[in-house]
């Protein structure tokens, strides 16, 4: 399964070195020769929001504030859920893609692609192994707390960031707790 955007690309730039062709081709082979991992795989990666066009998203959003310093609280909720949901694709990739990983780990593949893309980089691949810790770094970094909603009276996440992270927030959280006692 991929998206219309990659189709797209693979029709007006087709490969034309013999050698990249053979490797798309080995990778295929292997998926066809493991259909039940493949099958896996797929119904993993269908469950995955467009995670290009989330990337692009929040990108373009850091390029417009990069001028200027940005505060916690300046971040629109919508962006701040946006990256929130590109962290947790994050952190299910590995999980997507274990199925392949034990078959390289078994050495049952025989695609030279395949085997770089999920063996970790320090042992000479492409796979970011160290994404989990990355990953756990920010979610101690922001708290999501459940909030009534003024508007629809339902209660939604906020984000808020984690105590000690920001002075000024804690400050004016403790200067609102005070009042709520």
């Amino acid at each position: 399964m991929f998206g219309r955007r990659q189709l797209k690309r693979w029709l007006m730039s087709p490969l034309l070195d013999p050698t990249h062709i053979n490797m798309r081709l080995d990778a295929i082979e292997d998926m066809m020769a493991h259909q039940h991992e493949t099958d896996v795989l797929r119904a993993r990666l269908g469950k995955l929001p467009d995670v290009e066009k989330l990337l692009a998203k929040i990108f373009t959003y850091s390029i417009k504030h990069k001028v200027k310093a940005i505060y916690f609280e300046d971040v629109s909720m919508q962006k701040m859920k946006e990256f929130r949901q590109l962290l947790q694709c994050f952190d299910e990739f590995e999980n997507t893609i274990e199925s392949f990983s034990k078959l390289n780990l078994k050495n049952a593949l025989n695609s030279k692609r395949l085997k770089t893309l999920l063996t970790p980089i320090e042992d000479g691949g492409l796979f970011p192994s160290t994404i989990k810790h990355e990953l756990a770094e920010f979610k101690q970094m922001i708290v999501w707390k459940l909030m009534p909603n003024e508007k629809t009276g339902k209660k939604e996440e906020i984000p808020e960031p984690q105590s000690g992270i920001d002075s000024d927030f804690d400050e004016a959280n403790a200067i609102v707790n005070e009042f709520k006692d």
